[in-house]
């Protein structure tokens, strides 16, 4: 987890920390000699908005559907142990290197999604929504999808028969470690972005809302979308300081 921390704030490509985490699962299963004598932890450390006239613009769409279907399609087919391990790719790629989006537009888009019981669809759709409208919400909302459709299909007897493969159980114990550290860089991330305001008094105003939703949702077990609704009555207070 600490080395896959380190690797994603040094922005490392999320695809390439998670393989190489997975690679030093099956090491250390395969060599155990070698997991007593050497530090495996230690060594894995080394290492604008749409304007309304734009919301059914199809040619806009004309000119970005195929990246858009095309990432999302390979963003969909990275999906791993739940929807929040895709959060730090799509925010590599959609903020970083595509451009899509602004970090504080990216992180609206993550809020908007845990307002459903289907936060990946509901965020790939904002994307979606930014880039090309409501046509490109739809081909987003598509895309990431359909690889799980296909899987479940077509790949559902050979899954369960390499599953339980000495060297595939051994990979998915290096990754699983390596997923926490890949959110927590990214919630990094999205925390800078979130507590920069404008004036000192929102700053702080932000950070007390992250504290309190902590204690909320780890102490108290309070829903994800309450939890959203009352951040926004508060940031809602948060903007008459401005």
């Amino acid at each position: 987890m600490t080395g896959a921390l380190i690797l994603m704030l040094y922005r490392v490509n999320v695809v390439l920390v998670l393989l190489l985490a997975g690679l030093l699962g099956i090491g250390r299963s395969r060599l155990p000699s070698l997991a007593v004598m050497v530090p495996w932890p230690l060594l894995a450390t080394v290492g604008e908005p749409l304007s309304l006239a734009a919301v059914w613009d199809w040619g806009r769409l004309g000119a970005y559907f195929w990246p858009l279907f095309s990432f999302f399609f390979k963003t969909g087919s990275f999906i791993f142990g739940g929807g929040l391990v895709i959060i730090p790719f799509i925010e590599t790629e959609v903020v970083e290197q595509l451009r899509w989006l602004t970090p504080q537009e990216f992180l609206d888009g993550v809020a908007i999604g845990q307002l459903s019981p289907g936060p990946v669809v509901l965020t790939s759709a904002f994307i979606g929504y930014k880039v090309a409208g409501v046509p490109g919400a739809f081909v987003a909302a598509l895309a990431i999808f359909l690889p799980s459709f296909i899987f479940v299909g077509l790949g559902t007897p050979l899954l369960q028969a390499i599953k339980q493969q000495p060297l595939i159980k051994a990979f998915l114990q290096g990754v699983l470690p390596a997923v926490l550290g890949v959110i927590a860089a990214t919630t990094i991330h999205l925390a800078q972005s979130a507590w920069l305001q404008p004036s000192l008094a929102q700053t702080l105003g932000t950070i007390a809302i992250t504290a309190v939703s902590w204690v909320a949702i780890v102490r108290f077990r309070v829903p994800t979308w309450q939890l959203v609704l009352g951040g926004m009555i508060a940031g809602l207070g948060l903007s008459r300081l401005a």
